[in-house]
């Protein structure tokens, strides 16, 4: 097959999921690969485009896109890679783009919460470039309807807008972020003297890391593997919901600074971290597994769903077992919820959590011992299993 004699899947196929949250390896190959020309497809236009930039302005402008929203997309309602946003190693790898950007996460971005990247930031930086947020938040003069889609996570006060604008600009300081403050409504939320004394206040701040330059290097690590989103079928945000997008509101107040990474950072041994958040490790071959082990040996690795299921184009028990030391079996309660154990209440895990339904697949580490397992799922199996 070549792309002259490639067919596009048809719109029945494309938004259908007969095994579940994943494509099945080997009879929906070709919306695998559909997928993966969409993602190039997209980052090949950004990195045209940007070299057009570069060569027009004679190397002396900033090329800046947005892209590369791979912790977000994951909640989409058909399926990650109808975004187009998961080639970000393609466009990291352009010697014309020199900044990537987004707004910050319309998840937990509200007073106390931690208003999280959308991307793997400190993969961009990795890469010598800059990650901006692009920061939209709600501010006290910021209309109050549902047409502008953050206003009921913002504030009604100056001093609560403040809060959250402080909030931000600490955190993009503590990641090395640059940032910009965007009039979302193109109402003038930001047409009050006393939000920009709090930007006046904090080049203190700003001059001092400007001088001082320090990388970050969080005791946390979330990673994210491109290739691992575009096995997702429609309907996957059943898990990629709580997995990827969501999993941000945890992190974020974990007590640990914590980084957002590509998988293949981890694998090329460029990530040092405490813990190690796979949250999407769906297809990883057997040279990456063998090389990610050999970069993680001796920190902690969480696997959160469904670790090595797919090597290249099979299903693969053998791979799943070789990440995890369980041996993982599929299973199917009518929820895929976990009720800690005695075992895990001990551990510190107090409450129960999932998804209030059936999960396909989902498995379970049918060979843990019982003092290793943390938590069950409805029908008794192990949920959560922790290994030594």
């Amino acid at each position: 097959v070549t792309c002259d004699t490639a067919e596009v899947p048809s719109p029945a196929a494309r938004h259908a999921a007969p095994a579940g949250v994943f494509r099945d390896p080997v009879a929906e190959r070709p919306l695998i690969d559909f997928a993966e020309h969409r993602q190039e497809a997209m980052a090949d236009l950004v990195c045209t485009l940007g070299q057009a930039v570069r060569t027009a302005s004679g190397g002396r402008k900033l090329v800046v896109f947005f892209y590369g929203y791979g912790f977000e997309f994951g909640a989409l309602g058909t399926d990650p890679s109808v975004s187009g946003h998961y080639a970000l190693r393609r466009v990291l790898s352009s010697p014309d783009i020199d900044v990537l950007c987004a707004p910050i996460s319309y998840w937990d971005r509200s007073p106390g919460q931690s208003a999280p990247a959308m991307s793997a930031a400190e993969s961009v930086a990795l890469a010598g470039k800059l990650w901006l947020n692009e920061d939209d938040t709600s501010t006290y003069l910021a209309p109050k309807r549902d047409d502008h889609p953050v206003w009921k996570s913002g504030s009604d006060t100056l001093a609560g807008t403040n809060a959250l604008l402080v909030r931000n600009v600490a955190q993009e300081a503590l990641r090395n972020f640059g940032t910009w403050w965007m009039d979302l409504s193109c109402s003038g939320q930001f047409d009050d003297s006393g939000m920009w004394r709090e930007m006046a206040r904090l080049k203190v701040m700003d001059d001092e890391l400007l001088q001082r330059p320090t990388p970050f290097r969080p005791q946390v690590a979330a990673v994210v593997d491109e290739r691992s989103m575009l096995r997702m079928a429609a309907g996957s945000a059943v898990v990629g919901r709580p997995g990827l997008y969501e999993a941000r509101a945890p992190l974020g107040h974990l007590g640990a600074p914590y980084g957002q990474y590509l998988g293949d950072d981890v694998v090329a041994g460029r990530v040092s971290a405490k813990l190690y958040v796979f949250l999407t490790p769906f297809c990883l071959s057997a040279a990456e597994r063998t090389a990610l082990l050999k970069a993680t040996a001796g920190s902690t690795r969480l696997w959160c769903y469904a670790p090595g299921y797919h090597e290249d184009y099979r299903v693969s028990p053998e791979a799943m077992q070789e990440l995890t030391g369980f041996t993982l079996k599929p299973v199917s309660p009518d929820k895929a919820w976990a009720t800690p154990t005695e075992a895990g209440t001990k551990l510190g895990l107090q409450q129960a959590f999932g998804v209030n339904g059936p999960v396909r697949p989902l498995f379970a580490a049918v060979d843990a011992n019982p003092e290793e397992v943390l938590a069950t799922y409805p029908d008794g199996s192990p949920a959560i299993a922790l290994g030594r």
